[in-house]
């Protein structure tokens, strides 16, 4: 056999072999894809279930309780024990009588004084007004220590008088100067002290001034007024505390024979 036809046999045995060895061989069993994941489609938030229904009952539910109001007050009252009773400005014999709680009248107890000696009432004749009662001249219905105790009012100065003497003065052959004599009252409803100051048409105007008063009353007080011409004049005396206040007094001086 030549070189040349050996070379083919040996490589057809070859091909034979390299043939045979690929169809004995196992062929390798194929991995399935695993399936795609399930998509879920986006959507809002999943609605909230509906309470169910529950059917009435027939039991009823009570109410709430109503708190317990506070127990409202027994009224105090006052009536005279006999006769009619004076009525004060403040809880004090100092201060002025302004009215009075007649014999046979009930009324409410407003306020008592620190020591519920005094008890204070509306005013009989005047709606909105107050005065002071003694205690020991009425008879009390009721608990007086339930009654709000109040301090004494400031006494005030109710009227302011003045007054030139003579109110025309003729002054003989007008031989001036001329001197007026002057009287002013104060009048207070319980004791105060008060701020005043005079005054006269001249311009001049003496200092503030204070005057004490231990009680109600009107009282008297003097000065004079000196004028150098014939003509008007006036004096005036103003209170500027514990109120406002003002009295004025004219005269005037002519020429006599």
């Amino acid at each position: 056999m030549n070189i040349a036809k050996t070379r083919w046999l040996t490589w057809l045995v070859l091909v034979a072999l390299a043939t045979g060895c690929n169809f004995n061989a196992t062929a390798p069993t194929p991995t399935p894809l695993a399936p795609p994941p399930a998509l879920v489609p986006a959507t809002s938030a999943p609605a909230t279930a509906a309470p169910p229904t529950v059917a009435p009952s027939d039991t009823p539910i009570p109410a709430s309780p109503t708190p317990d109001s506070s127990p409202t007050p027994t009224e105090v009252t006052v009536a005279p024990i006999s006769g009619d009773v004076p009525c004060r400005f403040g809880p004090a014999t100092e201060f002025s009588v302004d009215g009075k709680l007649t014999a046979g009248n009930t009324t409410p107890a407003l306020a008592r004084n620190a020591s519920s000696t005094w008890i204070r009432i509306e005013h009989e004749t005047h709606p909105r007004w107050n005065c002071w009662l003694k205690a020991e001249a009425v008879t009390v219905s009721g608990n007086l220590a339930g009654v709000p105790v109040e301090p004494p009012p400031v006494a005030i100065v109710t009227n302011v008088e003045v007054d030139m003497t003579p109110s025309e003065a003729s002054v003989p052959g007008c031989a001036f100067p001329y001197t007026f004599s002057v009287r002013f009252w104060i009048t207070v409803n319980g004791p105060t002290q008060v701020k005043l100051q005079r005054s006269k048409s001249n311009g001049d105007k003496a200092p503030v001034e204070t005057q004490t008063f231990t009680a109600s009353g009107r009282y008297e007080l003097a000065d004079s007024y000196r004028v150098g011409a014939t003509g008007s004049y006036w004096f005036q005396v103003d209170v500027l505390s514990p109120n406002a206040m003002s009295g004025r007094g004219t005269a005037k001086a002519v020429c006599g024979p």
